[in-house]
């Protein structure tokens, strides 16, 4: 009956108990409490700044989207005036104009009438190498063009230079901005005047006016001719922050913040500025700086539910460790208590045999020791020194056989190291001898390579081999002509050693369970079912394995699997 190993419960505690104790110290509290001043708000402050980067950076890619959206939608609408002015520059009716003639001024001045609602413009109008006006669209209006000089204008000025003249401006007469384009008339190489057209732009302020991005078109000076903001017209461009940002005072729009992607149209020196609001990035930031708060705290008291509960537990686990492995030492010595014991019930299996080996040496030193008396009688010292060494031999040979039971019946170290495997099993037959021969059985043995070494423990391998042989020896009781195979064979980094008998075998319905404690195939009264347990359990502490099966030809196998020591 196994004693009792558990430990008292003061005892454990008093062994397992933290310095502060293993519940919540006030310190511990303190300590936790820091943690969530300072790592709440650091982790709020990331989550902000996180939040306002990942905001920022879609809205820098909404500009980038919007500006190119905006830019091909300003290409196509600055280039759609272009083409009347071209085709008009090489029309006769317009040189017949430019030479005085008032009837083809007239005749010219319905036709461009009727040109501009075809083609959706403003205005338009020639003038002379003086810039001054000789026919219009809107000559029968109040707001006429005819005669007035324009001169001072930039397209005028670069039409008479021989190029396309471009130009945002604010209308003199009609005193509506607009986007102004003029070709120069040449004739032989001389410059005769310019056809102007004029597009009032206003329409797009109303395209994207309902668009939270608001839009900045600025002339060559930089000045703000286009936007939907009235506060900026006809202002210069606003300067941004290093990192794109502005913010328009109230007398603009409104005192909000914007990003401001700005970029260049491909002609006319123009610059367009988009102005997207940060609105979104200031509730994304303050939306994951809440976030982020709440889950650091969440996560601190996670962790403060995790740790308190581990202390909690740390010393039952402490109990159980500690009650383990008393209970472990009361296995173990009562494991090897076992061993020991069907060690000695195997040498008392032997001890017939035994008695027989030993009283034939016996037999031996008695008749030595009287012939020797009787050649001491005659004086035949040369025959009494025979005999006597004769009683040596014979003492040696009993000496021999009390070693082999000393040696087998000791306790083992337990201790792993190199064994001959093949000395081993000398011994073994050598201790099974009397048997093998009483019993008339016939052993074939193969050691296998010479000097074959095996990591394990000399006298518990040899009990196992004892045991394994006796056990066949048992099968073959009943059998007039039984034999027994010993075989030891290499196999990669193991060694394999097969016993094999000609018994009768073992039961099918056996072979799961043959190693179980208790387990046995022999008569009731003969064994207990602990010898192949307990020899299971020792290969395996040698970091090897045991199994049993049939043999096709009648009989049972047993095969060791011991790992390799070296070859010598």
């Amino acid at each position: 009956m196994l004693r009792s190993t558990q430990l008292p419960r003061q005892e454990v505690a008093r062994m397992t108990a933290e310095p502060m104790g293993t519940t919540t110290s006030r310190h511990d509290t303190i300590g936790w409490l820091a943690a969530a001043f300072v790592l709440v708000p650091l982790a709020a402050w990331l989550a902000w700044g996180f939040g306002e980067r990942s905001a920022l950076a879609e809205i820098a890619a909404l500009g980038a989207n919007r500006a190119d959206l905006y830019r091909t939608l300003l290409e196509r609408e600055l280039e759609r005036p272009g083409t009347v002015p071209l085709v008009l520059a090489r029309a006769p009716l317009v040189m017949a104009a430019l030479g005085g003639d008032h009837g083809a001024a007239r005749l010219l001045d319905s036709q461009m009438a009727e040109l501009v609602a075809a083609a959706d413009l403003t205005d338009l109008y020639v003038m002379d190498a003086k810039g001054r006006t000789v026919a219009a669209s809107n000559a029968s209006s109040d707001h006429s063009f005819v005669g007035q000089d324009f001169s001072f204008r930039r397209y005028f000025k670069d039409a008479m230079a021989g190029a396309v003249g471009h130009e945002f401006a604010l209308g003199t007469t009609s005193l509506v901005p607009g986007y102004y384009v003029a070709q120069p008339v040449t004739e032989s190489g001389a410059v005769m005047g310019a056809v102007v057209a004029k597009v009032d732009l206003a329409r797009l302020e109303m395209l994207w006016a309902d668009n939270p991005e608001r839009l900045l078109l600025a002339d060559g000076d930089g000045r703000v001719v286009l936007t939907d903001i009235p506060g900026l017209r006809f202002q210069p461009m606003p300067a941004s922050d290093e990192d794109g940002s502005i913010r328009l005072p109230a007398s603009m729009g409104g005192k909000r913040d914007y990003l401001m992607r700005a970029f260049d149209l491909p002609r006319g020196q123009w610059q367009v500025a988009i102005l997207l609001p940060l609105s979104p990035a200031k509730a994304r930031r303050a939306a994951w700086g809440i976030v982020g708060g709440a889950g650091m705290l969440a996560a601190l008291l996670i962790a403060f539910a995790v740790a308190e509960r581990r202390r909690t537990a740390r010393a039952f686990a402490q109990y159980d460790r500690l009650n383990r492995i008393a209970l472990e030492q009361e296995l173990k010595h009562r494991t090897a208590e076992l061993v020991q014991a069907a060690k000695l019930a195997t040498i008392g299996q032997m001890a017939t045999g035994m008695v027989h080996e030993v009283n034939q040496p016996l037999a031996a030193i008695g008749a030595f020791a009287g012939n020797a008396q009787r050649f001491m009688e005659l004086g035949r010292l040369d025959r009494v020194s025979q005999n006597l060494g004769e009683i040596a031999a014979q003492v040696e040979r009993l000496a021999t056989i009390t070693r082999r039971l000393k040696g087998f019946a000791r306790r083992s170290a337990g201790d792993l190291a190199p064994v001959a495997l093949a000395p081993a099993m000398d011994r073994v037959l050598a201790m099974v001898g009397p048997r093998l021969r009483e019993q008339g059985v016939a052993v074939e043995f193969d050691p296998g390579p010479d000097g074959l070494l095996v990591t394990a423990e000399q006298i518990r391998l040899e009990q196992v081999m004892v045991n394994l042989v006796t056990n066949a020896l048992d099968s073959m009781k009943r059998s007039d002509d039984g034999a027994l195979s010993i075989r030891f064979r290499l196999h990669g980094e193991r060694t394999l050693v097969t016993i094999a008998d000609t018994g009768p075998g073992i039961p099918e319905d056996m072979l799961p369970c043959l190693f179980d404690p208790f387990t046995t195939t022999k008569p009731s009264g003969e064994g207990l079912g602990l010898g192949l347990s307990i020899a299971s359990a020792i290969v395996r502490d040698f970091g090897g394995s045991l199994q049993a099966a049939n043999r096709r030809e009648g009989g049972a196998i047993f095969t060791l699997d011991l790992p390799n020591a070296e070859l010598l």
